[in-house]
């Protein structure tokens, strides 16, 4: 009873902890699974955005894909995994299952459909594939992080089978809590062949111009300021600013000699 207890406890507070990262904004629909929440939206028959914690052991985890895709039981008229049969577009996670192999039942979980979005092959196979693992790199480089992973929503989508909308854009943020330190991604539903993730990032405050959500608005002003104009460092200036450190040490070893 002890032990149910404290996982009890544990949960929901890691659940209030996610809570002053969700984004502020209108949202019909709150469901929350044991490591991630979404906010769901009935008229698109989507979610709006969806956010979880990436940590080491999310990733290090030895839990094999469940692929056990199924309607969300709680909703009338769930989206279910026959609905995207013959569409065209792949059943694409906004939580990746690959950021839930710590254990069964999160893995599992990431297979409902309400955490699937209609996503072109090679978007979902190509790019969006690409930046998962890129951000999953950055996890282990920088620590544990925030993630909020959506489609773009908004009035005059096309409208795919049983009346879900079709986004022509999904986009990423990922946010450090202990650094003050986030990135953002804005990328089309189509092939980006050629292209590198740096070419799709954009500052979170004009993802909160075109999405209308405020975003890590529990901040404080001057640091939320700093970070939503943030971008992450490209790969040039990492080698540069590498090269130069190499430059200073080797001046200061000649120095010493």
């Amino acid at each position: 009873m002890r032990v149910l207890l404290f996982l009890l406890t544990l949960i929901i507070r890691t659940h209030a902890q996610d809570s002053i990262y969700e984004p502020v904004g209108p949202c019909s629909l709150k469901i929350g699974y044991k490591e991630f929440k979404l906010c769901y939206s009935p008229e698109h028959k989507l979610a709006k955005w969806a956010l979880h914690t990436l940590k080491l052991k999310h990733i290090e985890g030895s839990v094999s894909r469940t692929n056990d895709y199924r309607a969300d039981p709680r909703l009338k008229d769930p989206v279910t995994r026959n609905d995207y049969r013959s569409s065209g577009y792949d059943r694409g996670h906004l939580v990746p299952a690959a950021d839930r192999k710590n254990s069964h039942e999160s893995m599992s979980e990431t297979f409902y459909m309400t955490n699937m979005t209609p996503q072109h092959p090679s978007f979902n196979r190509g790019i969006w594939l690409s930046l998962e693992r890129h951000l999953r790199k950055l996890v282990v480089k920088y620590g544990d992080a925030i993630i909020i992973s959506a489609p773009h929503l908004h009035q005059g989508l096309r409208k795919f089978q049983k009346g879900m909308s079709l986004p022509d854009e999904h986009y990423k943020i990922i946010f450090w809590p202990t650094l003050n330190k986030a990135f953002a991604y804005l990328i089309p539903n189509e092939g980006a062949r050629g292209r590198k993730i740096s070419d799709f990032q954009v500052t979170i405050n004009s993802l909160e111009e075109l999405t209308q959500l405020d975003f890590f608005s529990s901040l404080d002003d001057r640091i939320e300021e700093e970070m939503e104009e943030s971008l992450e460092e490209s790969e040039e200036e990492n080698k540069a600013y590498k090269k130069k450190v190499k430059e200073m040490n080797s001046s200061l070893i000649q120095f010493e000699a």
